[in-house]
């Protein structure tokens, strides 16, 4: 640096210098303005986390507030569900119970039928005046 120096004028080197500032000026000027920029991102986006963050814990409350209603509501169809079982015990037995009065009313049914056939011939042996025998 000296050798190029050392032909200069002392105007030249100012000017030089100067240069050199106005280039290292307008650097700091738009480092100045790229820092200013990308703080200016760095807050939109840390607002959008913010607000993601929101959000998130909003579904994350309604979330838990569902899961708490469905466990009652599972809780509930459960004592719905025991309820529907002792229902179909008791109509079981129900039906065990009218199979067997359906068998004894089909034998009832036997005998009376060979009773009234019984009737029937008695009477229509007595109107045709015919004996039975």
């Amino acid at each position: 640096m000296q050798a190029i120096s050392a032909g200069m004028t002392t105007e030249a080197r100012f000017e030089r210098i100067e240069g050199s500032l106005d280039r290292l000026t307008a650097l700091a000027v738009q480092t100045a303005e790229r820092q200013s920029e990308n703080e200016l991102r760095l807050n939109a986006f840390i607002t959008a986390i913010h607000e993601w963050q929101d959000a998130v814990v909003y579904d994350h409350k309604q979330l838990l507030t569902a899961q708490v209603i469905m466990a009652e509501k599972i809780d509930k169809f459960a004592e719905k569900m025991a309820e529907v079982a002792v229902a179909q015990t008791e109509l079981a037995a129900a039906q065990t119970e009218l199979a067997a009065a359906q068998t004894e009313l089909a034998a009832a049914q036997k005998h009376t039928d060979k009773s009234l056939g019984v009737l029937i011939q008695i009477v229509d042996e007595i109107i045709r005046g015919r004996p039975r025998g």
